[in-house]
């Protein structure tokens, strides 16, 4: 069961009466007890992490657990400030609790959840087996203890969008590695997008020569892609008017 929307887990949690736990990841050991705890008691769960220099270090790790855990998970970023929220968003978070109003309307505007600042739990210093007793205790307290089957029926996959673009350029190798170059600082910088690769056909007989993977933190982000002012001005600027053989398609994961 990988990460699910928090949005649809949230409202199954009303729905069924029990509480959607929220903890606070601090490191790896607090990420290896919420998880062996949350997949033993079959619970539902939220990792919780504060914009702080961790962040960029917790997150990919956490994002890479919960998407092999057995029970549906969010991941949910504190973000202080707008600009820890877009980091947030690229480093896999689905979910954004939004200290500053700006940073509310951006992530809302790219499909990701903003969540009211509630607390979090912090686990107490101590082994990791006894933070996972301790979690393992608090599960049980909020009836989400058994509830992963049904919750993972009841809510959307939280899958990221692919744009590809396979094409060809009209001019020389140097002008189309400084084109990509110049596109993916540009690009990665959008709300939204959370990886950029551009990369060059193995083979030199290759029906398309080069490719763009854009990847999106979700569906939402599609449209705001598309009319985004640095999009709009490096697509018609420098990359379509060279690049007329090509060919677009969004893919989601399955």
């Amino acid at each position: 069961m990988p990460l699910v929307d928090a949005s649809d887990l949230n409202t199954h949690a009303r729905s069924q009466g029990y509480e959607l736990c929220r903890f606070a990841v601090r490191d790896l050991d607090d990420l290896h007890a919420v998880m062996t705890a949350a997949e033993a008691e079959l619970a539902p769960v939220c990792f919780v992490v504060a914009e702080d220099w961790r962040a960029q270090y917790l997150l990919p790790a956490i994002e890479r657990r919960a998407r092999s855990t057995r029970v549906p998970a969010v991941l949910q970023l504190v973000a202080a400030t707008a600009a820890g929220a877009i980091e947030g968003m690229r480093l896999g978070c689905n979910s954004i609790v939004a200290q500053q109003a700006d940073a509310g309307a951006i992530v809302r505007a790219c499909g990701v959840p903003v969540s009211d600042a509630t607390a979090a739990e912090v686990l107490q210093e101590g082994t990791v087996a006894e933070k996972a007793d301790a979690v393992t205790a608090r599960l049980r307290r909020s009836r989400s203890a058994g509830t992963a089957t049904d919750a993972d029926a009841h809510c959307k996959r939280w899958e990221a969008v692919e744009h590809c673009i396979v094409y060809n350029y009209a001019g020389s190798e140097e002008d189309a590695r400084a084109m990509m170059a110049r596109g993916k600082a540009e690009l990665a910088a959008i709300p939204g997008v959370t990886d950029v690769f551009v990369g060059k056909a193995v083979e030199a007989a290759a029906r398309c020569r080069y490719v763009w993977l854009v990847r999106f933190a979700s569906r939402a982000v599609i449209d705001r892609y598309r009319t985004h002012p640095s999009h709009v001005a490096f697509a018609d600027g420098a990359f379509r008017p060279f690049a007329k053989d090509r060919l677009s398609i969004d893919f989601e994961g399955s």
